[in-house]
């Protein structure tokens, strides 16, 4: 006949189980890729370049460190409160937030990358872009904490379900993201309201495809 197991085996098993977890393992690798985002942004600082060709289209410069300072606040363990527990997903949630704005560049870096970017001139011609290659791991790296956090966020719930906050922030996520669309629609039969000149926001239909989630 087996014996039972004794607490003290249990409690190893447990604590073994804890490290072992893959909740655990996401949380080590996503502590890396935070201090990945603020190496790769401190080499910006460091050294920054003029020839960023997609420097419209980047974010803030302060933008990279927020997101990592909130994404490793969020895998912080000071105690199981209720109050905490909270805490630690709005961290999560602001970091996922702020890394994905981070990463919005990454699409027209690799698109510099393969040559296919270009930017005007001071006296208007259109020259090949070349890549900021500090930007582009800043923004590579924020997407890879995307995914990271995103599992974290999505499989660790701060509380007990609840069916009435999902539905009133998918009903506040519609509501902010409808008058883009509306405008788009409004410039494409031919009005300006929000623009400095008629057309400046495109002729047609086709720029409303982006607008379509």
């Amino acid at each position: 006949m087996k014996a039972a197991p004794t607490t003290s085996s249990k409690g190893r098993v447990m604590a073994s189980q804890t490290r072992h977890a893959p909740g655990s393992r996401v949380e080590r690798l996503l502590a890396l890729v935070c201090l990945a985002v603020t190496a790769a942004w401190l080499v910006q600082r460091l050294f920054p370049s003029q020839g960023d060709a997609i420097e419209a289209f980047a974010a803030p410069d302060w933008l990279p460190l927020a997101a990592a300072v909130c994404g490793a606040a969020g895998i912080m363990s000071l105690d199981r409160s209720a109050l905490w527990l909270r805490v630690r997903a709005a961290l999560r949630w602001t970091g996922l937030l702020l890394m994905v704005w981070a990463a919005s560049g990454l699409p027209f870096d690799l698109l510099t990358a393969a040559g296919l970017m270009g930017h005007r001139t001071a006296a208007g011609e259109i020259v090949q872009s070349t890549v900021y290659w500090p930007a582009l791991a800043t923004r590579a790296f924020a997407l890879a904490a995307v995914v990271m956090l995103a599992r974290l966020t999505l499989a660790q719930p701060a509380g007990p379900a609840s069916t009435r906050l999902p539905a009133t922030l998918g009903y506040l996520a519609f509501v902010l993201a409808l008058p883009y669309p509306v405008l788009r629609v409004h410039w494409a039969l031919g009005g300006t309201l929000g623009l400095k000149s008629p057309g400046g926001a495109g002729a047609g239909w086709e720029p409303l495809l982006i607008a379509i989630p």
